[in-house]
């Protein structure tokens, strides 16, 4: 799993499954970033559909009319609001208020019947809600399993599909795997021109509806294409995943067969509802970071800036400062570059109350349905950078057994304040350590991205993950207050031997984040959204 997935996960407004469940959990424990999603995540209240809803009559002031009746419904049914916005969530229902052909637009009470409504990605609902899917049927059924597509939502570069696969009433297989060789999903236009899609991604909902999307190349806009799913086998388990007994359900038996659907669509209405504005601002932070805002880009399922950045030369220099031990042979493990290589910076937008409305570190962003109108500011909050680091902690673990043990290094006081043993889920034959530090570090410090054991000059685990104790909210107000940043991270250190027992083991820490908070020196400017009457696409883009 990698951090989209990990995203589009925390966003599905249904329960996980206890696959998934244990896929996200064991993403967080090798991602910190992710784990601190996954700890600050708010508790979110689910939108009643069984209310009653009042319905729009079909005309020229459609969309306008659709507005105003999902913004009252909103109203009155409380729908969510999050303090905190994930990394990577995309917004629904932006450039809605550019005019769908009412001939190709469904009624408010149908569009609310969507296949996608309620339990994928938010977005998603919200575009299908506005009339940008489109209904389709396709179905082929061999060895009576019946595979059927019944709607799909196009917005470039990515496809959404809602499809089935069932067999005397049932669901047999909860989620096709697209393995590019017996299972093929792909595209061909009117020239018969073939496109293998990308970025798979895919889930279940509450229904017997599984999802499936895609990512296309740029440039098919304007041509009418067709889905064409080819598969050869549905059931049994995934490859390349292990199965759990007690943990994951036993799917359905493996059946070989052939199943063919294909089903047309196009980009047209979305690419229509896409609308650009024109940014084009550049700031290099007092810390080397140059970033580009060019514009803003508002689809039927996503609210995206046009974001670029890079370090200066003197801010790469940076990162190279010390060396640490067993760099050498360290940096030939891909996971400690990627950690290395990482930088980021969260932005936020803010209304003209002061309230922050979204605030990420992606280009992506949460927005719902932007105020028409209004002016957002974009803001800085804040950046950091990983740089090299040569922080060590030595200690035995039958010191920590028997009580916290507390250790100083590079002006960081740190305490191992538990050590346990632990059998591996996944490798009954193998056991874990399961160790916790805290600490106090001196900001801009941020925290350590991973660590590493050693013994003598013997490295024992190159790459120990970590899973954090604080939040965002704690360590901002800490930084406020004192200057310092409190951390508590837990250490899993997979295969311990029970030699180390009375051994000095030393944890490293090759890489290290800085992180600067900007308060009132932020590099801010407005952004303006002109209402829906006055709002046209930027030609050529």
């Amino acid at each position: 799993m990698n951090c989209t997935d990990f995203h589009r996960l925390m966003d599905e407004e249904r329960p996980l499954t206890k696959r998934e469940l244990a896929t996200v959990e064991q993403h967080a424990d090798s991602c910190l970033s992710c784990a601190a999603l996954l700890e600050s995540d708010d508790e979110a209240n689910e939108w009643d559909i069984g209310q009653d809803m009042p319905e729009a009559a079909l005309s020229e002031g459609f969309t306008d009319n659709v507005m105003q009746e999902i913004l009252a419904l909103e109203d009155a049914s409380q729908r969510r609001r999050r303090r905190h916005k994930r990394v990577g969530l995309i917004a629904a229902g932006i450039a809605f208020t550019v005019t769908v052909g009412a001939a190709a637009s469904p009624t408010f009470a149908e569009m609310l019947k969507s296949l996608f409504g309620y339990g994928y990605y938010v977005n998603v609902d919200h575009a299908a809600e506005m009339g940008f899917s489109e209904r389709v049927e396709g179905s082929d059924t061999d060895q009576r399993i019946t595979l059927s597509i019944h709607e799909i939502l196009p917005d470039s570069p990515r496809v959404y599909v809602a499809y089935q696969i069932m067999r005397d009433g049932k669901v047999y297989e909860p989620m096709l795997q697209i393995d590019g060789k017996r299972n093929r999903l792909y595209v061909t236009d009117e020239d018969g021109n073939e496109y293998e899609v990308d970025s798979i991604g895919g889930g279940t909902s509450d229904t017997t509806i599984s999802y499936i999307n895609f990512k296309l190349p740029y440039g098919l806009e304007h041509k009418q294409l067709t889905l064409h799913m080819d598969i050869l086998e549905v059931g049994g388990r995934r490859e390349g995943v292990p199965f759990i007994e007690g943990l994951d359900k036993e799917p359905n038996p493996k059946v070989e067969g052939h199943w063919q659907v294909s089903v047309p669509f196009s980009f047209a209405k979305s690419t229509e509802a896409t609308i650009r504005i024109p940014i084009d601002r550049s700031y290099t932070t007092p810390q080397g970071l140059s970033i580009n805002v060019r514009n803003l880009v508002l689809t039927p399922t996503k609210t995206q800036l046009g974001l670029s950045h890079q370090l200066t030369e003197e801010a790469e220099q940076r990162k190279y400062r010390v060396k640490p031990l067993f760099w050498n042979e360290l940096q030939k493990d891909e996971r400690n570059m990627y950690e290395l290589n990482q930088r980021t910076f969260m932005w936020q937008l803010v209304d003209e109350s002061g309230a922050v409305v979204n605030d990420t570190s992606t280009s992506s962003a949460q927005l719902g349905r932007w105020p028409q109108g209004q002016k957002l500011t974009f803001r800085l909050d804040y950046e950091e950078h990983n740089e090299l680091s040569d922080l060590s902690l030595t200690f035995r673990p039958a010191d920590v057994r028997k009580g916290p043990v507390k250790l100083k290094a590079g002006g960081t006081e740190f305490m191992l304040s538990s050590f346990k043993l632990e059998p591996d889920l996944r490798d009954p034959s193998q056991t874990n350590a399961v160790m916790v530090i805290e600490g106090v570090m001196p900001a801009p410090l941020y925290r350590v991205a991973h660590w590493v054991l050693a013994q003598g000059s013997e490295l024992k685990a190159n790459f120990i993950s970590v899973g954090t104790k604080t939040n965002e909210y704690e360590i901002r107000e800490a930084v406020r207050n004192t200057g310092k940043i409190p951390l508590k991270y837990e250490l899993r250190i997979k295969g311990y031997e029970a030699e180390w027992e009375n051994e000095e083991l030393q944890l490293l820490a090759p890489v290290i984040t800085t992180r600067y908070y900007y308060e009132d020196d932020a590099w801010s400017f407005p952004i303006e959204v002109p209402p829906s009457s006055g709002m046209k696409q930027e030609e050529g883009k």
